[in-house]
């Protein structure tokens, strides 16, 4: 899945802010936290406030969710898994933040990805059903009580050991925990 996303970042000059200036820049988030750093040095010194020297991330695009004060090391890790979702093929925006809740902050995000994601569907009902069948095999159930089965009932038992995120596809994506 290649989903072409840009991930920035707004900063902003606080000292600007302050004095009822907005001033500030949006940064390539895919860079690294160096080159991001270079940036905001480069943008506090065109600030209309002399020796400015605060900022903080005031928006973001394409990085999912993250938390309100948030640093460039977390930024980067950012991308690093939205990176590593696009190469295993699952939606960034439901990995990103599948990962964010699920994961440890040390772990590689393609070894966890690999490790929790368990697929992407419409309803709970066609996961339930889908993952029943590649467990137990098509013929477990005869075709003719398949119709009798409530697989919304079964998809509720099965997500005590699943959480499920939205995904820019329109999609639900499911992670074992």
């Amino acid at each position: 899945m290649k989903c072409d996303l840009t991930p920035r970042i707004y900063v902003a000059c606080l000292a600007s802010y302050n004095n009822g200036i907005l001033h500030g820049a949006w940064i390539d988030a895919s860079a690294d936290v160096e080159e991001m750093q270079e940036e905001i040095a480069a943008m506090l010194k065109r600030s209309p406030m002399p020796e400015a020297e605060e900022w903080r991330i005031d928006d973001f695009e394409d990085l999912g969710h993250l938390p309100d004060l948030v640093s460039l090391e977390d930024v980067a890790r950012q991308v690093e898994i939205i990176e590593a979702a696009e190469n295993c093929g699952i939606d960034p925006m439901a990995a990103a933040d599948a990962l964010a809740d699920m994961g440890g902050p040390d772990e590689d995000p393609e070894d966890w990805l690999g490790g929790h994601y368990a697929g992407a569907f419409e309803r709970d009902a066609e996961m339930a059903e889908e993952m029943y069948f590649a467990a137990y095999g098509e013929e477990s159930i005869p075709e003719h009580l398949r119709c009798h089965i409530d697989w919304e009932g079964v998809a509720r038992d099965m997500l005590v050991g699943l959480s499920s995120y939205s995904g820019s596809d329109a999609m639900r994506h499911y992670f074992h925990a």
